[in-house]
């Protein structure tokens, strides 16, 4: 059996000659809005915008994929690289060069030329 083509019906929204309702405001505020403010007040801020939940981490992902620049200093990280080490390598001491400190950069995302 063959499918019926479903046609579009008007909606049954407001007429167009009927006034509009838009949100309601506290008492208020409606003043507040319209008060001027005298060069001594602080000028109130708006507030910020709200994210969806993710929408920012996602953001600062692409962010951080797109930079070269290293996210933590290099003596720092070199401290910390030789301090795992140490940790995992007990029997064996070994001095590390600045260069190997340097190429353990690139896999934890440092330079990616």
């Amino acid at each position: 059996m063959a499918r019926a083509k479903n046609t579009a019906r008007k909606s049954a929204g407001r007429p167009s000659d009927a006034p509009r309702t838009g949100r309601k405001r506290p008492a208020g505020s409606i003043e507040r809005m319209y008060t001027a403010y005298t060069s001594g007040d602080p000028v109130p801020r708006a507030k910020g915008r709200r994210y969806r939940p993710g929408t920012v981490a996602l953001k600062e992902i692409r962010r951080y994929q797109k930079s070269t620049d290293l996210l933590i200093r290099k003596l720092p990280f070199a401290r910390v690289v030789c301090a795992v080490n140490r940790l995992c390598g007990e029997l064996l001491d070994r001095l590390w060069a600045a260069l190997a400190v340097d190429g353990n950069t690139v896999p934890a995302g440092g330079d990616r030329g």
